[in-house]
């Protein structure tokens, strides 16, 4: 059953997200889950796509990260 409601985490409805993650901290708040110890460390993960099927020749946007369009 966690299995299930930690997939439902990667949900792109919000609503569906925020009830998920309602429903796994009542469980970890009962003690039927444990969490990990707090830590320093943080996941910032933000993908960077570049050069995509957009791209082509003269574009300056996707062939020089440095251009200001």
């Amino acid at each position: 059953m966690i299995e299930e409601l930690e997939g439902r985490l990667d949900s792109f409805n919000p609503s569906e997200r925020k009830e998920t993650l309602h429903l796994l901290w009542e469980r970890a708040e009962r003690g039927e889950i444990s969490l990990p110890q707090a830590g320093t460390r943080v996941n910032l993960h933000l993908p960077i796509v570049v050069g995509t099927e957009m791209n082509s020749p003269g574009q300056k946007f996707v062939d020089s990260l440095d251009a200001e369009e």
